[in-house]
């Protein structure tokens, strides 16, 4: 009868979390769907979003199975909870049979536990989305799904977009190693995933799983936990080793190298997580308020929210785990400045001695080797997964302490979680448009509003493409294109400069489809080819306009005063 009933136990409580996951993905594709709903133009593209949601639900259920443990009060500030500092509900009779959870040593979880995971309560374990802390871990998913620093590259098309699920289960993997009986095959699922970040994109090694080994091997080494210390490193090793070989037989996939500074640009400054995208119904604000402009020409914002900000700070305040999860985001935020110390666009300087030096970051070094090409604003993505980690405590704490054992609290746990859900995806999702499919003529518009003509479902899908304001320009100029079936497309570009090389690039192709030379006013064509789907051209400038560090310093920009597409 034991053996029976501890059998139902297991399959009800892996029932449960089958449920609990259908349940999640279920929601995050539902709000994929209405960001981008009835316009969806690519419908794979709406499937695989949601597993970046999924991928950080599943981190977060794991690492949150039982109430996370708050920093002890001090001395005289009242008495500390039973359990290590436990947030307890008295309420709950069930609850409170539970004895308290043994001391730890040094109150910090013992050897064996994972770094970033709170230690065990002693609680009953919450599987059902349901629960407090699967309510918890929705929302750290959904915080990850719509921050920016996922959702822009994903709207941009960037083909690392659908993937960014891998790191984030690649980080799963490698803390599970934590575990003291840990067998071969969890170390292959390590490998296995830090080859699959490698292979949908070799540049996913670069900025996020090189941040996340570095600071779980770091925290491993911290708690003196050398067996596990020796299952990472056995397991980047083995997965370095599988990318090598793998993309030396498919053939590694080539990548646009960036102009000569243009990794200044492509670098965060330290306010960037407080800077909305410029589709942000705050950006106005922070243009008119603080005298800050949010940069249009950003490739990714680091933009942390309102409500994902807020629930971060109360996890990092309250649970002593949180702080793993933080230095992972200062990491990646202090590769993520780049070479040179920026505020807002323009390196920060000091004059000594008559001489303007801007202040040097680690990354300059890195930069500086040989053959080192890098965007750092992409070190964002392991600062979003951290974001999302840190909210996803804050949110636990919050949900619990209204939500206990008594129906009328469930509920209020409930409405609270809810509510936080309608805010993330108001505050993030609505500042990152998703693609959409083209619109019909407009009925009404002006310099701030258009009514478009929505066209029927069954009208088919046309040759469309988004042409850019005529204007100057200092860095680039992206047209987005969508073509139904493979063609052929005639550029044509009326372009005045003073001797200035512009690029034409079709997407990430490493070799440009166009180099322009422009003195003075000329005309330009390109025929390029396009498969069918959606691509992104670009006119790059050659060197780009740096921020200059001298004012007395003068960029020649490129004035587009026409341009067409058409298709041939």
């Amino acid at each position: 009868m034991t053996s029976d009933g501890g059998s139902r136990t297991r399959h009800g409580g892996r029932g449960a979390s089958l449920r609990a996951y259908a349940a999640a993905f279920l929601v995050y594709l539902l709000v994929a769907v209405v960001l981008a709903s009835p316009l969806a133009a690519d419908p794979t593209g709406l499937v695989t979003l949601p597993l970046n949601g999924l991928a950080a639900f599943a981190l977060m259920r794991w690492l949150n199975p039982s109430p996370p443990t708050p920093l002890p009060r001090k001395r005289g500030e009242g008495r500390t909870p039973p359990g290590e500092g436990e947030v307890r509900t008295a309420n709950s009779q069930e609850e409170a049979k539970v004895p308290p959870a043994p001391p730890l040593e040094g109150g910090e979880g013992r050897r064996g536990d994972p770094p970033g995971r709170p230690p065990p309560s002693g609680r009953p374990v919450e599987r059902a989305l349901g629960g407090v802390d699967g309510r918890a871990a929705f929302l750290a998913g959904l915080i990850f799904m719509l921050c920016p620093a996922t959702l822009e590259p994903f709207a941009a098309g960037d083909a690392a977009a659908r993937f960014q699920w891998t790191p984030v289960l690649y980080a799963l993997a490698l803390l599970r190693l934590s575990a003291p009986s840990v067998s071969r095959i969890g170390i292959a699922v390590a490998v296995i995933l830090f080859a699959a970040s490698g292979l949908s994109d070799p540049r996913q090694i670069v900025y996020a799983v090189t941040p996340i080994s570095t600071i779980v091997l770091i925290g491993w080494a911290w708690r003196r936990d050398w067996a596990a210390l020796r299952r990472g490193i056995a397991a980047l090793i083995l997965g370095g080793l599988l990318v090598t070989v793998a993309l030396r037989l498919i053939g590694a996939p080539g990548a646009a190298l960036h102009a000569p500074g243009q990794i200044i640009n492509d670098s965060l400054s330290l306010i960037s997580p407080l800077l909305p995208p410029p589709n942000h119904a705050l950006s106005a604000f922070v243009d008119v308020s603080l005298g800050v402009a949010s940069p249009d020409s950003m490739p990714i914002s680091a933009y942390v929210g309102l409500i994902g900000g807020l629930l971060a700070l109360i996890g990092v305040v309250r649970v002593r785990a949180a702080r793993f999860w933080l230095g992972l985001g200062a990491l990646a935020f202090l590769l993520g400045l780049g070479p040179l110390l920026k505020a807002v666009d323009r390196p920060l300087t000091f004059v000594i001695d008559g001489v303007t030096s801007a202040i040097s970051l680690p990354l300059a070094w890195i930069a500086a080797l040989p053959g080192i090409d890098l965007a750092p604003a992409r070190f964002a993505l392991p600062m979003g997964l951290s974001l999302a980690v840190l909210a996803g405590y804050g949110a636990a704490l919050i949900i619990r302490s209204v939500g206990d054992g008594r129906r009328a609290h469930r509920f209020a746990g409930w409405a609270v979680a809810g509510a936080l859900a309608v805010g993330i995806a108001l505050d993030m999702g609505t500042s990152t448009p998703l693609p959409m499919t083209r619109l019909g003529a407009p009925l009404d518009e002006d310099d701030a509003f258009a009514a478009l003509e929505i066209p029927p479902g069954s009208a088919p899908s046309t040759f469309t493409a988004a042409l850019p304001a005529s204007g100057a320009f200092t860095e680039s100029v992206v047209i987005p294109v969508y073509t139904p079936a493979t063609t052929g497309a005639l550029l044509t570009a009326a372009l005045a400069a003073d001797g200035r090389d512009v690029i034409v690039r079709i997407d990430d192709q490493p070799e440009p489809a166009a180099r322009w030379t422009i003195s003075g006013a000329a005309e330009a064509a390109v025929f390029i080819g396009l498969e069918a789907g959606f691509h992104r051209i670009t006119l790059t400038l050659d060197p780009p306009c740096v921020a200059a560090l001298d004012p007395t310093l003068v960029c020649r920009p490129v004035t587009l005063e026409r341009l067409t597409l058409e298709k041939g």
